[in-house]
């Protein structure tokens, strides 16, 4: 069974090709985002490594609380 990477280990490689190939989010209202294009991607590829069927039960399952 192989292990999967962690949360930071996933934003950590998001950031650098994020950076490296210019790439940021650009919002469609005039508000600033409250996440970066890296961590929205990150939460994304995270969703899909996790395998849960609902975003609800990843919310409540492996991402920490504040």
């Amino acid at each position: 069974m192989e292990a999967h990477p962690t949360l930071v280990e996933i934003l950590k490689g998001v950031c650098g090709f994020c950076k490296k190939n210019l790439l940021e989010f650009l919002p469609m209202s005039g508000r600033p985002s409250i996440l970066s294009f890296a961590q929205l991607l990150t939460l994304r590829i995270f969703w899909e490594l996790s395998r849960v069927k609902d975003f609800k039960t990843f919310y409540h399952g492996p991402l920490p609380k504040r």
